[in-house]
This record gives C-alpha cells, structure tokens and sequence, in this order.
C-alpha cells in the first residue's frame, strides 16, 4: 500500500475518472484493499509499525504480516493465500489470526511506549 499512489477528483470530471481507469492496475487496488482491511481487525494506527504485503498470482493473492513488541523480543507473522478477488476476507482471515495471537497488546505497549518516548 505504501507504493501506491492515489488520486482524487471531483466526481463529476468525467473526462479525468476517463483517462485514471486507463492507468488504474487492478491487481494493485486489489492488494491494497487486503492490506488496508487489516485495520478493522488490528489496532494498528500510526503509533504501531505493523507490516503487511499483498502479492497476486494468477486468481490467488497472499498476504503477509507480520508485528513486533517494542523490545523486539515478540514477532508475529501470519502468511494467508486466497481468492485475489475476494481481498476483504483475506485481510479479516489474516487479522483475525493476528488478532488470537495477541497482536492487539504488541499494539498497546507501543503506543504505551511511544507516550512516554514523547514526553522525554
């Protein structure tokens, strides 16, 4: 997601919506919306590094995520293939995964730790 680029126009430039669906890449929307959907199963936000990669192939896309404890010592890493056209249930399956395996305290002790770094 963090190489994809977004553009924005008025709903009614019809001629622009034209010519930004000629250079749209399909599969990358698609890979972004599986990365992106992580956010409603894990609390990320911008206090909490959190790494995801979508890759398709054919009809399938994989996602990889992983997460790590302030200290380092703590790592996640949850790996899903599925339908490419189905991104929404990849990123919910992988969440949700990440989300039994505790991903939402690695979340919390950085933003803990991201405070008290501020407040030095």
């Amino acid at each position: 997601g963090q190489g994809a680029l977004a553009i924005v126009s008025r709903k009614d430039d019809f001629d622009t919506i034209s010519m930004l669906k000629k250079i749209e890449d399909a599969d990358s929307r698609l890979e972004i919306e599986a990365e992106r959907s992580l956010s409603d199963f894990v609390d990320s936000g911008c206090r909490f590094p959190i790494g995801a990669y979508a890759k398709s192939n054919g009809n399938q896309m994989t996602l990889s995520v992983s997460a790590f404890s302030v200290d380092g010592k703590k790592s996640l890493f949850v790996k899903k293939s599925g339908n490419k056209n189905d991104p929404l249930s990849l990123g919910k399956s992988v969440g949700k995964e990440l989300r039994e395996r505790g991903v939402n305290d690695l979340a919390i002790n950085w933003r803990k730790k991201v405070e008290e770094w501020n407040k030095q």
